[in-house]
């Protein structure tokens, strides 16, 4: 249960998430909210999507990452694969027991870490995409278009396409898919959940994108 949206650009990032979780305990339905979205470094940022687990593990490497300022794309992405490989693992082993007692259970990860390359000068907004099914590892890495969105919603992968060839500005991407994810959060509720956050990787760093204030007549 979420939407996220990655939209590469020659000249940065932009990223978007819902923060809608549904838990089912003991046959009953629970909605929760939680932030899938986290500035690790200025220049570094990662989603995570899928099992809820996914989220505790971003905070605690987002807390082991951040000391170590100015990581690159390359720099960060062993340490992103060896973490996440075995803090996944251990959060498996432990509950082995639950998992097998409850078949119908969530049993997909997905990690993505997006940033400043250090190798790509001609396009140094990239993305790594990781991903475990069924409780599968090692992780798989997968390539990443320019534009992803998670689960795959092909039209509006198609309208960000259209902003893309024409060079439309970080901020109105950015914009564009706060809009789209409220759109998505009133039509399918159960499948979309606010608060959304928008965040933007460029030069100049990491920052969260809220809409510019309306001027009082």
């Amino acid at each position: 249960m979420t939407q996220e949206i990655i939209y590469r650009a020659p000249d940065g990032i932009v990223l978007a998430s819902d923060s809608l979780i549904i838990r089912e305990q003991h046959g009953h339905r629970e909605r929760l909210t939680a932030r899938k979205l986290f500035p690790l470094t200025p220049w570094l940022a990662l989603l995570t999507a899928g099992a809820y687990v996914g989220i505790e593990i971003s905070r605690h490497f987002a807390a082991m990452l951040r000391p170590q300022r100015g990581q690159f794309l390359e720099q960060a992405t062993p340490l992103l694969q060896d973490f996440f490989q075995q803090e996944y693992a251990h959060f498996i082993q432990s509950n082995q027991a639950w998992f097998a007692a409850h078949p119908e259970a969530y049993r997909s990860l997905y990690v993505l870490l997006v940033g400043r390359s250090k190798k790509e000068q001609l396009s140094p907004w990239q993305a790594v995409f990781l991903s475990s099914e069924a409780h599968e590892l090692p992780f798989t890495q997968n390539a990443v278009a320019e534009i992803l969105t998670i689960p795959r919603r092909l039209g509006l992968e198609g309208q960000l396409m259209m902003r893309m060839k024409t060079a439309t500005p970080l901020e109105d991407v950015a914009a564009f898919c706060q809009s789209a994810l409220h759109a998505l959060a009133e039509r399918d509720p159960d499948q979309v959940g606010r608060p959304i956050h928008v965040a933007i990787l460029s030069a100049a760093g990491f920052r969260w994108w809220t809409p510019p204030k309306q001027e009082q007549p």
